[in-house]
């Protein structure tokens, strides 16, 4: 059984995707089917709740993408899953993605926001750069600017996904995303 603070970030999840920042308390409380104040209980304004929605998708998104990666994987094999967790995550969780879209917007004047936007760039960084580092080891490309690569990496996914989720009616899927990703990926190492 779920806990209830739980089911209120999974309600605010549904009603900032479909609301945005206009999204109250009242919205998100209907949604959980529970009374408003039971949200000030846990939350005590819309900012922090936004903050722990994130916090949640997040996780999501790093349990689902190191669940595809197995320990027999080489690492090009794992920067690549790694890649393609990521658009299939953005995919089957759209409403999530849109509420990240949200994050990205809101760290353009917000501190909070602008905090937990470069720790989610950081920590994506960070795991394209050890599998980096781990094809370097295993001897499939060089060492030289492997911080630069996974930083550009890093970019490029979060791009196609940001593109991906903000022109649904586009005729792109993610199997183009992710052939131009995998390009990339070998183009940067080799």
């Amino acid at each position: 059984m779920k806990d209830l603070q739980t089911t209120i970030i999974e309600a605010a999840i549904t009603v900032y995707a479909q609301k945005g920042l206009t999204a109250t308390f009242g919205q998100i409380a209907k949604v959980a089917e529970i009374k408003q104040p039971h949200i000030f209980y846990y939350f005590k304004d819309k900012k922090t709740l936004l903050k722990e929605v994130i916090i949640y998708i997040v996780s999501i998104n790093h349990t689902m993408v190191r669940n595809d990666i197995q320990k027999e994987d080489n690492s090009q094999t794992r920067l690549i899953k790694h890649c393609r967790m990521n658009v299939r995550w953005a995919l089957e969780y759209k409403e999530y993605a849109q509420i990240l879209l949200l994050m990205y917007y809101m760290s353009t004047n917000d501190p909070v926001f602008q905090q937990i936007h470069e720790k989610v760039m950081v920590t994506g960084k960070e795991r394209i750069l050890e599998y980096l580092y781990m094809g370097s080891r295993e001897g499939l490309w060089s060492e030289t600017n492997l911080e630069f690569k996974a930083e550009l990496i890093q970019h490029y996914l979060v791009s196609e996904i940001m593109t991906l989720i903000s022109y649904q009616d586009r005729e792109k899927n993610d199997e183009s995303v992710l052939s131009r990703l995998q390009m990339l990926v070998e183009t940067i190492l080799k």
